[in-house]
């Protein structure tokens, strides 16, 4: 009796150990540390590529443009910058578009109504990254026809 006791214990603790290693992902983001050929801001882009559009969201289950642009300034950069992408037009220094570097912001606003409701960050050679409705976080160019029409400034903090 005695060892079917002790058999049962041993087990007990075996499977507790062995369920600890599939815990479920946490919803904040495993940030890679830089590699050689990658700079912080690029790793970070890389983790986030796919995750969905979500209005308001801020994990990895979902995000939305301006909660993108925040995270990647605090987790990239030490900075914590407004989280809406009108404040972080408003509050940042404004520079031209052909002074863009790696980290500023792009901001884009709807032709009809022309507030700023769209922002992405810029990654170098005309290339930006940005949550959207239709893909996700994805990277996309400034040179596109749809994002030219409607961009309205860049700035940095």
């Amino acid at each position: 009796m005695s060892r079917a006791i002790t058999l049962l214990t041993c087990m007990f603790i075996l499977s507790c150990q062995s369920s600890a290693r599939f815990r479920a992902p946490s919803n904040k983001p495993v940030y890679k540390s830089q590699s050689s050929y990658k700079t912080d801001l690029e790793s970070f882009v890389d983790d986030w590529l796919g995750v969905p559009y979500r209005y308001g969201g801020n994990t990895n289950r979902g995000i939305d443009c301006s909660g993108f642009t925040s995270l990647a300034y605090k987790q990239c950069f030490g900075k914590s910058i407004p989280r809406t992408s009108m404040d972080q037009y408003h509050q940042g220094n404004r520079i031209s578009r052909r002074n863009l570097k790696p980290g500023d912001l792009g901001f884009f606003s709807n032709v009809r109504h022309g507030k700023i409701d769209h922002v992405g960050i810029y990654l170098g050679s005309e290339r930006f990254a940005h949550a959207t409705e239709s893909s996700g976080v994805t990277i996309s160019q400034l040179t596109e026809e749809y994002y030219e029409k409607r961009f309205a400034g860049a700035c940095t903090y």
